[in-house]
């Protein structure tokens, strides 16, 4: 008689990044959330200076660092982003497609 593993089974949705680029530039939730999910990414020391330090492959790069961890401290205290602000992290986010498509595959 064989055992059935019965554990939890987690559902997890998987988006590629062309998906993930259509909706960061459609969906302004997707935007903030976008943002958040790559300023997480960011370590205590490159949050706390707004650039990066580390260069491992995940966070902001050099070039938005500064501008994209203003946003994220600003909705991490429940402040929005106003139109300007969600204009500028729609073009700059594009390129983090790749690394939110790894954190949505369960890679964070």
């Amino acid at each position: 008689m064989s055992t059935i593993n019965t554990g939890t089974i987690q559902n997890k949705m998987m988006f590629d990044a062309d998906y993930i680029k259509h909706k960061l530039l459609t969906d302004d939730t997707w935007l903030m959330r976008g943002v958040m999910a790559i300023y997480r990414m960011q370590t205590n020391e490159e949050k706390y200076q707004g650039r990066t330090i580390e260069y491992n492959n995940k966070g902001f790069n050099g070039v938005d660092a500064s501008i994209l961890s203003s946003f994220g401290m600003q909705l991490q205290r429940g402040r929005q982003l106003s139109v300007k602000q969600l204009a500028i992290a729609r073009k700059k986010m594009l390129k983090y497609s790749n690394q939110l498509a790894w954190i949505a595959g369960g890679g964070a």
